[in-house]
């Protein structure tokens, strides 16, 4: 029993009289009755979380006082069994029916058994006897096994991170996940429930995911950072934000911002970014990287760099060959070609005996090739088209085509047709010359979490280089190209921070094919005239940086092998004001927060109707919940190159997998849309006349 002097009354508030409401005094837990506060105190699991703040002597306490409590019940219902010496556990083994069992005298459950079962919850229907799976077998002694504090944690951010449902960790399939982790040789206790998931794990896992994002934010004072935005629109038409910040050491999450009513009012924009400057420190930021090139936030662009003298205004990598492939895709050659690849693919996924044979005969799985940016699927899948030309060719020539009924169907003559048009794979070839440069210079600018702003200069001009090279310098092929792509360069994508980054790249700069054009040059100057406090002591420094002087020459054999931003650090020294400056422009990035494809799901919940109330606590938890999930993502987002490049999977409705122009029914009477196709051969198939993106 529990010393006289540790009185119930003396650890716990009464809330709610009427219905025997009380709070643990120690962690604020509210319970019902006097009795589950013991088990509350006392450490006793099964009907109540354990109260993770209470003292030792007092939890001693009550444990014992609950156990004993428990013993005496046990006892006194149990009673004297016949026939005697009942053991605790009953041990199946494999016995005729003359095999006499031998017992104990006597049943006499001991406190450690109690506790398992209070602990455990044990069924009463079976007294929390544990039974093998098969009778015949002799069973496997298990043993306990607690979980601690960290293995709790890493629990707790598996759900927060994947942002599963808290009640997931109650189901049984999840407990047995778990126990086979073990192969059976334990049971483990401790696996965290919803209440521990909402509670003091959530809030564990806060203060070390904090820990970690102001370590990054601390950071900023040396590399800069960059502010990452990402709008979108939810289902119920509201126009949401994400806020982030990117420097070398990571991305953080910095908040979610509903701007429904406010997305094309540039004063408003104009003070939530100010908002956002003072919390970062104006002189921590250099660029702001936003996701839309609408004349609005262009106007907001402006109208920030002229209030805020020290930040430059670009738009995400991605976004600009978004666009430049959009205004190839539009060119009527081009999107011909475009179109008639759908029509196969669409054709060929659409059936299950055509994709079959496809998979026999080719070396793909799928044709249509998956991307992290839904705008590339159309160019990798066409190149994919294009490598395996043959063997598809090959399937529409085949006896299992031709002896089959899509043979003589309108759509598959007229997909076989097409397949067999040389000038159609012609058409591919010259697609593919002029797009494929841009697909893989953003591949290669997205790959991994290292800031390409050194790199963008010089990847766009090869980008052109291998487009006049893929048409053999033909002047009336390529320039159309260049003009595309020059477009969207000039109006949105390039900034002197780029001219900078590539000026200050020793491994351009010290290279034989370095380009000193006047774009760089106005590039550099405009980057020290807004970042530097001293703007002629940095461009004479400068001219000891290209001509290779001191610390400098004993560098350039170096420019390969270290980062930029590594090689400052290492001789940049003689020239401090220079050597921060280059290490500030070469660790910002290029890319976009659309990079990180954040689930938006939970910003959407959190972002509320403000007339709808929202219990404070509840609310307070799912802003922490929020803080952690998309920290815990940017953490763990791929950061080396042996990662790869990202991927989605393909959507079963992907229009390059099947024809949105069909009817497509449940198969509820065995009839595919394939079998609809063949009684209506006579209309035509109609395709869809967009570059899909």
């Amino acid at each position: 029993m529990a010393s006289m002097d540790i009185k119930i009354q003396d650890h716990g508030t009464v809330v709610d009289g009427k219905k025997q409401r009380i709070m643990c005094n120690h962690c604020e837990k509210v319970v019902s009755g006097y009795s589950r506060l013991k088990c509350h105190l006392g450490g006793i699991r099964g009907d109540v979380v354990p109260c993770i703040k209470v003292p030792a002597d007092v939890k001693e306490a009550f444990g014992k006082e609950v156990r004993a409590k428990k013993k005496g019940n046990l006892t006194r219902d149990v009673g004297k069994l016949s026939p005697p010496n009942l053991p605790t556990r009953r041990t199946w083994s494999c016995v005729s029916s003359s095999t006499e069992l031998s017992v104990p005298e006597s049943f006499e459950p001991s406190e450690d058994e109690n506790e398992k079962r209070a602990r455990t919850g044990a069924s009463s229907r079976n007294g929390g006897r544990s039974f093998p799976l098969n009778p015949c077998t002799p069973s496997v002694t298990t043993k306990q096994y607690s979980l601690s504090t960290d293995a709790q944690k890493a629990i707790g951010k598996f759900f927060y991170e994947t942002g599963l449902d808290f009640t997931a960790s109650s189901v049984r399939s999840f407990h047995r996940m778990m126990n086979a982790s073990t192969e059976n040789l334990h049971t483990i206790d401790g696996i965290p429930s919803s209440e521990d998931l909402k509670g003091w794990i959530l809030q564990e896992v806060y203060k070390e995911v904090h820990a970690d994002v102001q370590s990054i934010r601390e950071s900023w004072a040396s590399t800069g950072c960059s502010i990452l935005l990402d709008g979108w629109q939810d289902s119920r038409g509201r126009n949401l934000l994400h806020i982030l910040a990117a420097c070398p050491r990571g991305t953080v999450y910095i908040q979610s911002v509903d701007i429904t009513g406010f997305d094309r009012n540039i004063s408003f924009m104009l003070l939530l970014l100010d908002g956002v400057i003072d919390d970062v420190g104006v002189e921590n930021v250099l660029q702001i990287v936003t996701y839309t090139t609408s004349p609005w936030m262009a106007e907001t662009g402006k109208r920030f760099m002229e209030q805020h003298g020290t930040v430059f205004w670009t738009v995400s990598d991605s976004l600009c060959i978004k666009l430049m492939l959009e205004r190839i895709g539009r060119r009527e050659d081009v999107h011909d070609t475009l179109v008639k690849a759908k029509t196969i693919t669409s054709f060929v996924h659409s059936d299950f005996f055509v994709l079959k044979l496809m998979r026999d005969l080719t070396s793909v799985h799928d044709l249509v090739f998956p991307s992290k940016f839904n705008f590339l699927i159309p160019f990798l899948t066409l190149e994919n088209l294009f490598v395996e030309r043959k063997n598809i060719q090959k399937l529409f020539c085949s006896t299992f085509w031709e002896t089959s009924k899509l043979a003589s169907t309108l759509e598959g003559r007229k997909v076989a047709k097409l397949v067999a048009d040389d000038s159609f794979w012609e058409g591919a070839n010259q697609v593919l010359h002029a797009t494929m440069p841009l697909v893989r210079g953003l591949e290669l600018l997205s790959k991994n979490d290292v800031p390409k702003i050194a790199y963008i200069y010089e990847t766009m001009d090869q980008v052109k280089e291998k487009i006049e090279k893929n048409f053999e310098g033909k002047e009336s092929c390529y320039q159309p190209v260049w003009d595309d792509i020059d477009y969207i360069w000039n109006n949105y994508l390039h900034s002197p921070l780029h001219a900078a980054g590539y000026l200050l790249n020793p491994y351009f700069r010290y290279a034989d094919g370095f380009s000193d054009d006047s774009e760089v040059r106005s590039g550099i100057d405009a980057c020290f005239a807004r970042l530097s406090g001293n703007y002629d002591r940095v461009c004479s420094q400068l001219l000891h940086y290209e001509m290779g002087d001191g610390a400098f020459h004993q560098g350039i054999s170096c420019a390969l092998k270290k980062s930029p931003g590594k090689w400052w650090q290492t001789y940049g020294g003689e020239h401090p004001e220079l050597q921060r400056l280059a290490i500030r422009i070469l660790s910002q990035t290029c890319n976009g927060a659309s990079k990180y494809n954040l689930n938006r799901s939970l910003a959407e919940r959190f972002l509320i109707d403000p007339m709808i109330p929202m219990n404070p606590v509840e609310r307070l938890r799912l802003a922490d919940l929020l803080f952690v999930h998309y920290n815990l993502c940017l953490q763990n987002f791929p950061k080396t190159a042996a990662e790869g490049f990202p991927c989605d999977e393909i959507s079963p409705m992907h229009d390059w997998v099947v024809d949105s122009t069909r009817l497509f029914l449940p198969d509820r009477a065995g009839v595919s849309w394939t079998d609809l196709a063949r009684k209506e051969e006579g209309n035509s198939m109609s395709g869809d006349s967009g570059c899909s993106s």
